[in-house]
């Protein structure tokens, strides 16, 4: 039985190809979920807080997709501080299996943080 998720979808610019991959795997018939993503494709040029605010909103989970360097980048810290401030659920997803990359500070110590699996994310979702 499949059911929608709505999901804001937070990375650093230069991970955006493992967003486009997250997507595509969401379409897979084996899982047994969907989701909508709700992520900023482009940047705002103004009330960009205001505009994420309310996608996050609309969300009931953030990914955070942690790369090399995404615990440099304020746009994704500002969108993990917003999603707790929402009481959504935060989940970090490391792009590379082989790579510690450092967390983003906003993270909490009780927001997961697993390796990407595809199954496991969405049974993390569900």
């Amino acid at each position: 039985m499949s059911h929608v998720r709505n999901v804001f979808i937070s990375f650093d610019i230069d991970d955006e190809y493992t967003v486009r991959l997250l997507r595509s795997q969401a379409k897979d018939d084996r899982f047994p979920l969907e989701f909508r993503d709700y992520s900023v494709k482009e940047p705002f040029e103004s009330k960009w807080k205001a505009e994420v605010s309310n996608l996050i909103s609309l969300s009931s989970a953030v990914i955070v997709m942690v790369g090399p360097l995404t615990y440099r980048s304020s746009a994704v810290d500002w969108e993990i501080r917003e999603a707790h401030r929402q009481d959504k659920q935060v989940i970090g997803i490391r792009i590379h299996r082989n790579e510690n990359h450092i967390i983003p500070k906003a993270l909490r110590y009780n927001d997961p943080v697993i390796y990407w699996d595809t199954e496991k994310i969405y049974e993390m979702l569900d």
